[in-house]
């Protein structure tokens, strides 16, 4: 037997077990009792940005020769001043860019290394009243919010449980994800923490386990002006963290239902097991797997990625109005498909002079007047957008 033939036959008898599991690979039931966001992507629009971002703003972030944004991973928005945590997808190169609320750069937090102080890589960032949390493998680091220099570092000291995404209720305590590692498959369990005791004070798994992570949303755990908020691990409901000097709850608070084309947790375990390269490419092509959500009061914006192309859901909480969307048409604010924060009631997008400068001609006024008068290509614009649909 060639080993043409033995390739074929093994493919073969993966699409014949494919075939065979696919009826118990039954959709995660969402919860009773929450509302309901129906989406099917099979069914989507192009929609003029014109007419559904009814008012925006610009704001130019400017930053020294010597501080280059590479890739932003999160902004914060906090007492007249923007945080922005920048690094390249696996932690590394990572630093946090501070700015006035006028775009006037402050100080930058880089100090990677292995010395007092540094660190290797940066999972996510917080801030306190008075202090940066940074969250690294196996380091928590406190910087001052007022001039970035350094306060402390304490160990992670929850054994397996490594932190990934993490929001601190003050300098000692918080809620995290515990990360996956060799001894610790499972993605989303939520823990809320003691530094200063070493202890777990919570643990919640309320929702379904899945063995896999994919490649995609970075926004697990999200905060707005109501309150802190997860979105599991390949999960698409969206729970609320309700937290107290002796309360501690994970409780549902609305699910976006794609329907049968959500990826059931049956199929995530078994390309997890096996590891396969078919099973990859059907959770990417034949599913909707995870999704970044961004709300305000007013507006929810979710993008998700289906059959190789990404989508956006807009939903208006004011009018009820909803669409699913394909693309933008008529984009003459540079509005980035993918947002990278909310404030208040704006979403917020970022992009780039060197973005923009292709489609100039078509920008408008204002923003082609920024692009012009911007000495470095690499200083980020902020779009600060208020959505609303039939307004």
């Amino acid at each position: 037997m060639n080993q043409s033939f033995k390739s074929l036959l093994l493919i073969s008898l993966l699409l014949l077990l494919v075939a065979c599991s696919e009826e118990e690979w039954e959709a995660i039931a969402i919860p009773e009792g929450i509302p309901k966001y129906a989406i099917n992507p099979e069914q989507t629009a192009e929609v003029q940005l014109d007419d559904v971002l009814y008012d925006y703003q610009f704001l130019k972030l400017e930053t020294p020769d010597d501080v280059a944004i590479e890739l932003v991973r999160r902004v914060i928005f906090r007492d007249d001043r923007i945080y922005l945590f920048d690094s390249s997808p696996s932690g590394s190169r990572a630093k946090i860019s501070v700015f006035d609320s006028d775009g006037t750069f402050q100080f930058v937090i880089d100090k990677t290394g292995r010395g007092p102080g540094e660190y290797t890589e940066i999972h996510d960032v917080d801030l306190t009243d008075e202090n940066i949390i940074v969250i690294s493998t196996s380091q928590i680091l406190y910087y001052k919010r007022s001039t970035g220099s350094h306060v402390r570092t304490e160990e992670n000291r929850f054994g397996n449980d490594r932190m990934q995404w993490a929001r601190f209720f003050d300098d000692d305590t918080g809620v995290f994800t515990a990360g996956r590692g060799r001894a610790n498959r499972s993605m989303n369990h939520l823990k809320f923490f003691d530094i200063s005791s070493d202890s777990i004070l919570y643990e919640a798994l309320p929702f379904p386990s899945h063995a896999v992570q994919m490649a995609g949303s970075q926004r697990f755990l999200f905060s707005t002006d109501e309150g802190l908020y997860t979105r599991p691990v390949n999960s698409n409901v969206v729970y609320r963290i309700n937290n107290g000097e002796d309360y501690f709850a994970v409780e549902p608070s609305y699910a976006l239902d794609f329907g049968d084309l959500w990826v059931s947790e049956g199929f995530l375990r078994s390309s997890f097991r096996n590891m396969d390269q078919i099973f990859t490419e059907r959770i990417y092509e034949d599913f909707v797997h995870t999704a970044d959500i961004f709300e305000t009061t007013e507006f929810l914006y979710a993008v998700y990625s289906f059959g190789g192309e990404e989508f956006v859901y807009l939903y208006d909480k004011e009018t009820g109005s909803h669409k699913d969307v394909s693309n933008f048409g008529s984009n003459r604010i540079g509005w980035p498909f993918k947002p990278v924060a909310t404030d208040a009631d704006r979403i917020v997008g970022i992009t780039f002079p060197f973005e923009l400068s292709s489609d100039e001609s078509e920008l408008s006024p204002e923003l082609q007047q920024i692009v012009h008068d911007s000495d470095n290509e690499s200083n980020p614009i902020l779009i600060f957008g208020r959505f609303g649909l039939d307004r």
